[in-house]
């Protein structure tokens, strides 16, 4: 028997053990659709395993707790790339349909826990000619995944981000829908912390374009396809707030302008690696190529008007600054040419009470 399919043989007898080990506990059917929705079949995983996985733990947040757990261990467990690459595919789902209480369950289980999105060391054991560049893609797929549950994360703490709905939980676990915040209507700090995430998490999707036999592998291909729909949504927010710091630029102060110049120059050079990164997507075939927007450029032009205009506002600041602190100076020199002839008539009229005292006596 070739290597590969000893290799596919002994994951397959792997992933039957563990459904007939799973059927013993009381958590069988979640640990079964877990174990489905990762197995060793090198083949794209099934999308209704991870809608199972949510069906089952909809009514319990401890259940929620239970599959993450399971998805970590499966992950942190395995040195097979197939395995790993279709856990975080898990997870990438059960982010994008299971609302807040997996974002908070994964990133207790990533942060105080297993570091369960930390695989900064996986490499797959099984001795392929290529192993490495799949090893190299999970990793990177990974670093994705954990900058995207940070700003969900964080993002809670400070607002809601720019999607038009987000699922939620009340008090009693039961979901329910909430409208979120626009951008416009939000303060420039904040506008400056989604910016930022924003620009992490584009870096990290062009982190994730494959390399060698990775480029040609079909699950690859399905988690790309998943991360590209992402990142489409992504570009779209950065648009969104490259135009609100467009419109509020003339009304900043110079550091706040300085910090918006940053932004747009940095996101220039993501704009076109990312406009490449998608020229590549559509040769590969993955995905339709109507799906992919036009990146919009930011121009040079554009660039150095703010520049001027930085510049222009800074001189008439310093300009003012001069002025004020020169104003400054000539009240505090009035106010000391005062207080000394205060303090000389102060000095007389002692001077003249004494010498009235004299005369008395």
């Amino acid at each position: 028997m070739a290597p590969k399919k000893l290799r596919q043989a002994i994951g397959a007898v792997k992933d039957h053990a563990r459904i007939g080990l799973a059927k013993i506990g009381s958590l069988s059917d979640l640990e079964i659709a877990v174990v489905k929705a990762t197995r060793h079949r090198a083949t794209p995983p099934n999308e209704n395993h991870a809608r199972e996985i949510l069906s089952l733990t909809s009514r319990s947040r401890a259940l929620v707790n239970s599959a993450v757990r399971m998805i970590a261990n499966r992950l942190n467990g395995t040195e097979n790339w197939v395995v790993a690459l279709k856990s975080l595919m898990l997870v990438q789902q059960l982010l994008a349909e299971g609302g807040y209480a997996y974002a908070e369950e994964i990133f207790f289980e990533t942060r105080k826990r297993t570091c369960f999105l930390n695989v900064s060391g996986f490499r797959d054991s099984s001795f392929r000619r290529h192993a490495w560049d799949f090893s190299a893609f999970v990793r990177t797929y990974a670093m994705y995944l954990d900058e995207d549950v940070e700003f969900r994360m964080q993002g809670r703490k400070r607002t809601r981000h720019w999607d038009e709905e987000e699922d939620e939980e009340d008090e009693k676990g039961s979901r329910i829908w909430t409208r979120t915040t626009p951008v416009r209507e939000i303060s420039n700090e904040l506008v400056f912390f989604m910016a930022h995430h924003v620009k992490q998490l584009i870096q990290k999707f062009l982190a994730c374009k494959p390399t060698g036999a990775a480029k040609h592998d079909e699950i690859v291909g399905a988690a790309l396809y998943r991360i590209v729909i992402e990142s489409i949504r992504l570009h779209d927010g950065m648009n969104e707030i490259i135009e609100v710091l467009t419109e509020r630029f003339m009304e900043l102060e110079v550091p706040d302008m300085a910090r918006v110049y940053e932004i747009f120059c940095s996101v220039s050079v993501l704009y076109d690696e990312l406009d490449a990164f998608y020229e590549w997507c559509k040769n590969a075939a993955i995905g339709s190529t109507s799906e992919y927007p036009e990146v919009e450029k930011i121009p040079h032009k554009k660039l150095g008007m703010m520049e001027d205009i930085m510049s222009q506002k800074s001189a008439i600041s310093r300009v003012r600054n001069r002025k004020a602190k020169q104003n400054h100076e000539t009240e505090e020199c009035m106010l000391s040419i005062e207080a000394s002839r205060s303090s000389k008539q102060e000095s007389k009229d002692e001077q003249s009470e004494r010498a009235e005292e004299q005369q008395e006596k």
